[in-house]
């Protein structure tokens, strides 16, 4: 789980109502989520948040989010809360 994939792409992507931002690249993540192993196909985008996850990503990984209450569950474990970053966007944080 120790390589890193880069490949070149041409992928737009459209989030905050009206903002686009198109990715010249991706990076194949090894990532440990719920247990779990394996990788995560991640856009490079600049100016934007480190990682932007899609919504088919999170839900492969059984990931659930409560909107209202800004929480998510992986594969039904505990809720925790969610940090959100200045435009209300979802961020992550190292552990």
């Amino acid at each position: 789980m120790d390589r890193y994939l880069f490949m070149a792409t041409d992928k737009m992507f459209g989030f905050g109502g009206d903002t686009s931002r198109r990715a010249d690249c991706s990076v194949r993540l090894p990532v440990y989520i719920g247990g779990n192993c394996g990788y995560m196909e991640c856009f490079v985008i600049e100016d934007a948040t480190p990682l932007l996850v899609g919504r088919p990503i999170l839900q492969a990984l059984k990931i659930n989010m409560n909107y209202q209450d800004n929480q998510m569950t992986v594969a039904g474990g505990p809720w925790i809360d969610v940090p959100t970053g200045e435009k209300g966007e979802y961020v992550s944080t190292s552990t």
